[in-house]
């Protein structure tokens, strides 16, 4: 795919027996030891399918929000490396690390669940949206991805929520009581 053009690189994974408009996958689609899928990128004969629209979107935007924490993951990284060099331990301690714990427990989350679905076949299709609104609302996801994933959700939800006050209340009264202990030493 490129500018949203198929280009026939390597030959289509799917084939048109009847010429009607209605592909079969060619490869092993329950990943069982067969051929696999389409070597790189986007397989070409998409272009022109009744739901190429629909599919290539959803791609795309599966695609930016795994790039997406990619580019804010190595943002928290370079603020952990900000706090090395200037050997601050309270932004290490009630910055760097809630932030990432944030980061990695909550759209880390997202990321394993986007992955997981491309790479696992699925019988009942979970939404990723659904249950990311499941985690944060703490109700039960009625389709997860599998046995075991509500929990870790959960636990994972937990870490998100108790990062929060970490990141946002330590470190202001910190500087406070530095601000008072050093005017205290001037008078």
């Amino acid at each position: 795919d490129f500018f949203s053009i198929g280009l026939p690189l390597f030959a289509t994974r799917w084939v048109d027996p009847d010429k009607d408009g209605h592909f079969s996958p060619t490869y092993d689609v329950k990943n069982s030891g067969g051929k696999g899928p389409y070597p790189f990128g986007m397989d070409w004969v998409w272009e022109g399918a009744s739901n190429e629209l629909l599919y290539m979107n959803s791609m795309k935007m599966k695609l930016s929000v795994l790039f997406g924490v990619l580019q804010m993951i190595v943002g928290v990284l370079l603020r952990w490396s900000n706090a090395f060099y200037e050997k601050s331990a309270l932004d290490f301690i009630c910055e760097c690390v809630p932030m990432m714990v944030f980061m990695l427990c909550f759209f880390g989350w997202m990321d394993v669940m986007i992955l997981y679905k491309w790479v696992h076949p699925v019988d009942t299709c979970p939404s990723i949206i659904n249950s990311m609104i499941c985690m944060a609302m703490g109700q039960e996801d009625k389709a997860p991805l599998w046995d075991g994933s509500v929990q870790l959700a959960q636990s994972l939800m937990m870490y998100t929520v108790l990062a929060v006050p970490v990141m946002l209340l330590p470190k202001p009264f910190v500087l406070l009581w530095q601000h008072n202990k050093a005017q205290e030493q001037k008078e």
